[in-house]
């Protein structure tokens, strides 16, 4: 069993703004029973989540835009009120 909560934000990183991203929270064992897996990074663990960390996997789409030429994984974005690491 896997929880997921689905909002909307507006992500920042720096002065670079993608408006109205669909966010997905969800615990660690979603990406296993959904069969999702990242092309760069790591998927959010089980450690992450008994720390309250607030790590983010990149969308292809919004990392491209934010971070252009960049790897996104490590740099921290706001999305909505809270700051975010990007961890894959």
């Amino acid at each position: 069993m896997a929880g997921e909560q689905d909002t909307t934000a507006d992500v920042r990183y720096g002065n670079v703004l993608s408006q109205d991203v669909t966010i997905i929270g969800a615990t660690p064992n979603f990406a296993s029973i959904r069969d999702i897996d990242v092309s760069n990074g790591r998927l959010l663990t089980q450690v992450d989540e008994n720390q309250s960390s607030r790590r983010l996997r990149d969308w292809t789409d919004v990392a491209n835009k934010l971070f252009p030429g960049m790897d996104p994984i490590g740099k921290s974005v706001r999305a909505g009120q809270g700051q975010y690491e990007v961890v894959g």
